[in-house]
């Protein structure tokens, strides 16, 4: 491409009937301001496409970079629900096989407590027979004392 400089510096040969000098130096100073112009302005524009090309690939880097953590997110969330399922199966059947541990004990005692029952109740039926059994002997005492 060619450059500003290049232009100001640029020299022409002199011919024997050639243009007019100060007409083609007032025609290249006009050139060269507006070419000096685009020039500037394709240098800036260079420049920031090269800076936004740099923003954009950091941009991606870091999309690169949320798209990582959000897989290692939902795969650590995954996983977290699984082992809460896992253990609140566990506490489930732990729970149950409690219940029936306690269950187990209280018909035991249950059972226990039914023995006891019967055993105080043939108890008492023993006490109330022997109680008649002795108040009907008294009775018989007293009977003879009368008839006597």
């Amino acid at each position: 491409m060619i450059t500003p400089m290049d232009l100001r510096t640029k020299t022409f040969k002199k011919a024997i009937n050639g243009y007019d000098k100060k007409e083609i130096d007032d025609y290249m100073e006009l050139l060269l301001a507006d070419y000096e112009k685009i020039y500037k302005q394709s240098v800036e524009t260079t420049d920031k496409i090269n800076t936004l090309t740099k923003l954009l690939d950091s941009y991606k880097a870091m999309e690169d970079t949320m798209k990582n953590s959000l897989i290692v997110a939902q795969t650590t969330a995954e996983e977290l629900t699984k082992n809460a399922r896992e253990k609140a199966d566990l506490t489930i059947e732990e729970a149950n096989v409690k219940a029936k541990e306690i269950i187990a004990e209280a018909n035991g005692e249950v059972s226990k407590i039914q023995a006891q029952i019967a055993e105080l109740k043939t108890a008492m039926e023993l006490y109330k027979s022997r109680a008649v059994g002795m108040l009907n002997a008294q009775i018989e005492v007293v009977s003879k004392f009368d008839a006597e």
